[in-house]
């Protein structure tokens, strides 16, 4: 996802890493999340669900029960619900932090008993005691407080406002059923798959992979105040942001279960779909295991048998540093920031000027589904061909050179690199991994980054783990900074929401294209960072919208309408002059949506209106898009008026030739 719209998703637990992302002005963490309100209906009836909500059906394809977990997003400070968003009313609660002992609060130090905060604390053995009073912890402005309470004079108070959870009718799914639960507009949070569950009464529910609350083997939470433990696979969802949904599905926290998302609306991009099952081909060091086996029949729950064990989940590197006694092959001290985004790299994506690969399967999902391209083994670019601005992710293309931008740029020792524009890290003549090609320097997270690269072939074994993730689940977050090929937007269709399908272990049949025989595995030395390719052929199962097809026709420019808004989503610059343009574009999108509905029904007259409002919208959009303060401030932009141009045309010959029957 753009850097500019990144969120917290996968990192909750300490936050360091992927994504903060900021929607409408908040920066989005997770925390705890009662149920304010429930709206959910038992089986797959979308229906249930009003126009104004998004109907998110639940279906179990595996052998075994799912438990289903969910949380809301948390943002912005607050004192009471009333600081928080309410329309419609109960979206959002505030979730003041409190505490129940001095393990709820921050340690403050101390020489002296005047040194303590608060009524009636002493210093004891160099800390303060108690810090936990009368239900609010005592706080320093140097210490800090949790949930993300602010110290005033001395107490901690007020906390985040919270998304509501809206719990399913029953948590577990059993084998072929499925439940569907309807989420408010403007809601953003995350879903997953709880796998070997045991209730244990009350808000109790144990699970071997996906629980939330303590670690497994200690009883978690049936529903969740906080999120998952790793290894989960995640689906993340933000709502009707800038006027479309945003949504990935991730393995940034791991891989427990396979997990398939699929919206509604006909060219949106169906998400998550693995090749293979990752806990079959999970590196030895990043392996959950459950028990010993014979055969896969032996490995309950999902689990696959590897080397006699259940390997029951897939860690990735960043929570198995964090986890007690990590395995020493992955050399947690010297590599840890580099597994987490840390350090020199934290929020410095090496993705964030184009998209980096493994081999040509990461270079398939690029600008919302829509393009593909060819990865570069030598600088692990995605490379695409091209001979107009249309063509490219971005909306620039170097003709001289028949490619999309950014293009590369050679260099010797004594040359100096061009300094790019941000959020593009600085450029560095690079004379080993690239040979002689400016490219980011050492302080990126991906693998454009020498040094990353060998981090990621450390915890992989051999090929870097991001490269196994990404062959078994090409659409799915592999590592943080996988946005180019992991994230999709989609626009609601004519007044009404966006729809989605979330399916555990889902069948293996496409629902819209063949499936496709493709190689997905890559092996490397880890002493190096040369990677070689070895051939490994697979039934794709992934399900992509691919090019969008060409002419004056409703199935055109509707496609190519919710590329354009994807496409404006994408762009980086000050969120006012982004927000108007796509508050343009989706205009334009959803009058020729409901344009093709009216003249399904046979009302000539009003398709007409619609239509034409739809022509004005993208006039406005390409003058908007060429002004002097959108040039200067969002690169990209004006390219974008190309595409619009043409839709404007088309929507003409559309308009003069349309046939719908009587008005």
């Amino acid at each position: 996802m753009p850097a500019s719209l990144r969120r917290a998703g996968s990192r909750e637990r300490s936050f360091p890493r992927r994504r903060f992302h900021v929607l409408a002005g908040l920066v989005v963490v997770l925390l705890t999340s009662p149920a304010r309100g429930v709206r959910a209906s038992d089986g797959s009836d979308a229906t249930a669900c009003s126009a104004a909500e998004h109907a998110l059906t639940f279906a179990n394809g595996c052998p075994y029960p799912i438990w289903l977990g969910e949380l809301g997003n948390a943002a912005g400070f607050c004192r009471s619900d009333g600081g928080c968003l309410q329309n419609p009313p109960g979206l959002q609660f505030c979730n003041i932090s409190t505490c129940s002992s001095d393990a709820d609060c921050p340690a403050i130090q101390c020489a002296i008993d005047g040194d303590c905060p608060g009524t009636g604390a002493t210093c004891s053995n160099g800390r303060c005691t108690p810090t936990c009073q009368q239900g609010q912890c005592a706080c320093k402005p140097a210490t800090g407080c949790p949930g993300g309470a602010m110290c005033e004079s001395e107490k901690c108070v007020g906390g985040l406002c919270q998304y509501t959870t809206y719990p399913p009718p029953d948590w577990q799914l059993t084998t072929g059923n499925s439940a569907t639960i309807c989420i408010p507009a403007g809601w953003g949070g995350r879903f997953w798959g709880r796998t070997g569950c045991t209730p244990g009464g009350g808000n109790v529910l144990t699970c071997r992979t996906g629980q939330c609350g303590p670690p497994y083997p200690l009883a978690g939470q049936l529903q969740c105040h906080v999120s998952a433990n790793p290894p989960t696979t995640l689906f993340e969802p933000t709502f009707d942001s800038l006027g479309v949904d945003f949504y990935d599905v991730s393995l940034v926290s791991g891989y427990n279960v396979p997990l398939e998302v699929t919206p509604s609306t006909a060219g949106c991009v169906v998400t998550g779909a693995c090749t293979s099952d990752l806990n079959a081909t999970c590196p030895v060091s990043l392996g959950v295991t459950g028990g010993s086996c014979t055969t896969g029949g032996d490995c309950a729950d999902g689990g696959a048998c590897v080397g006699g064990q259940c390997v029951v989940g897939c860690m990735d590197p960043c929570d198995q540093c964090s986890a007690p006694n990590p395995p020493a092959a992955l050399d947690c001290p010297a590599n840890r920031n580099f597994y987490c985004c840390e350090g020199a790299q934290k929020s410095n994506s090496c993705n964030s000027g184009s998209a980096t690969c493994f081999d040509d399967n990461d270079c398939k999902n690029l600008a919302n589904g829509k393009l593909s391209a060819t990865c570069d083994a030598t600088t692990r670019l995605c490379l695409r061909s091209c001979t107009s601005d249309a063509e490219c992710p971005a909306g620039t293309c170097d003709t001289t050179r028949g490619q999309c931008t950014p293009p590369l740029v050679t260099c010797s020792a004594a040359q100096v690199c061009p300094v790019p524009k941000p959020p593009q890290p600085p450029l560095t003549c690079d004379q080993g991994l690239a040979s002689g090609v400016c490219v980011p320097g050492l302080d990126c997270c991906g693998p454009y980054n020498p040094q990353w690269l060998q981090a990621a072939s450390v915890a992989g074994g051999g090929p870097p783990w991001v490269a196994t993730f990404k062959a078994a689940c090409p659409t799915a977050y592999s590592y943080q900074f996988d946005d180019p090929t992991s994230t999709f937007t989609c626009a609601e269709n004519g007044g009404q929401k966006v729809n989605y399908t979330i399916s555990f272990c889902p069948l293996s049949t496409p629902t819209t294209s063949a499936p496709t025989t493709t190689t997905a595995t890559t092996t490397s030395n880890p002493s190096s960072t040369t990677i070689t390719s070895t051939t490994s052929t697979v039934t794709t199962t992934t399900t992509l919208s691919g090019g969008c097809p060409m002419g004056a026709r409703f199935e055109s420019v509707n496609c190519r309408l919710s590329d354009l808004v994807a496409r404006v989503g994408a762009l980086s610059g000050p969120r006012g002059l982004r927000r108007r343009l796509l508050a343009l574009a989706t205009k334009a999108t959803n009058r020729t949506q409901g344009a093709r509905q009216r003249c399904a029904s046979g009302r000539k007259r009003k398709t007409r209106a619609l239509l034409a409002q739809a022509i004005r919208a993208l006039g406005a959009f390409r003058s908007r898009a060429a002004s002097r303060a959108v040039v200067r401030k969002i690169p990209g932009a004006a390219a974008l008026g190309t595409p619009a141009d043409a839709l404007r045309n088309d929507l003409r010959s559309l308009r003069a030739a349309l046939t719908c029957g009587p008005s």
